[in-house]
C-alpha cells in the first residue's frame, strides 16, 4: 500500500466511525497464526534491511544495525513503518 492510499483508506474509516484507535497487527508466527495487535508508538520513514526471521523478507533497522550492516543487505526502496518497540 503506498502513503496515498493509506491517507484515502484512513479519511474514509475516519468519516465512518470518527476518531478511533489505530493499531498495527502482524501474524505472530505461533502454530494458529494469531494476528496480534500492536499500539502505533511512532511513525518513520527508513529503508528497510532483509531478514530471514520475517515473512515478508525484511526488518525494521535498528540505527546501530545501519551503521554495522553490508550495503547488499539493505533495501533501495525508502518505507514508512507504523511503529511498536517494545521497551523490555
Amino acid at each position: 500500500m503506498y502513503l496515498s492510499e493509506l491517507i484515502y483508506n484512513l479519511e474514509q474509516k475516519l468519516e465512518e466511525h470518527g476518531d478511533i484507535k489505530v493499531m498495527s497487527t502482524s501474524d505472530y508466527g505461533d502454530h494458529c497464526h494469531t494476528e496480534q495487535m500492536v499500539e502505533i508508538k511512532s511513525v518513520k520513514v527508513t529503508k528497510p534491511i532483509d531478514s530471514a526471521y520475517s515473512e515478508s523478507g525484511w526488518a525494521f533497522p535498528d540505527d546501530r544495525d545501519l551503521e554495522d550492516i553490508r550495503p547488499d543487505r539493505i533495501g533501495e526502496d525508502e518505507v514508512l513503518g507504523l511503529r511498536y518497540k517494545s521497551e523490555w
